[in-house]
């Protein structure tokens, strides 16, 4: 009998992990890529591809894909917003501005 047994991984090593590795499935990027990625909201689907297009347009990579997979696609549906992980300050910042936008928020 054989068992599995986990080990921390080295810098090498965590640099080969892939977008797969840190995304979730069934999503798209705004073309740009990056080595680590966090999430940064869960919104409305015409919202994350507002935030996708801003974040692109301020050089920022970003990923939106379903909260869940299951539901029906619409408008409405719950997606995330993922950015790359040494933008996540600024990325906040534009977010902010595009439901800001939307109407979505208060201005303050």
């Amino acid at each position: 009998m054989s068992a599995s047994q986990e080990r921390p991984i080295g810098a090498a090593e965590f640099l080969q992990l892939s977008r797969a590795y840190w995304l979730p499935p069934y999503g798209h990027g705004n073309g740009l890529d990056a080595l680590t990625w966090a999430q940064l909201a869960r919104v409305a689907r015409r919202q994350a591809e507002r935030m996708l297009q801003a974040l692109g347009e301020a050089g920022m990579p970003a990923w939106t894909a379903p909260a869940d997979h299951h539901t029906p696609d619409s408008d409405a549906a719950a997606y995330d917003v993922w950015v790359a992980t040494v933008d996540i300050g600024a990325a906040e910042d534009i977010a902010m501005g595009v439901l800001a936008d939307t109407g979505e928020i208060a201005q303050p």
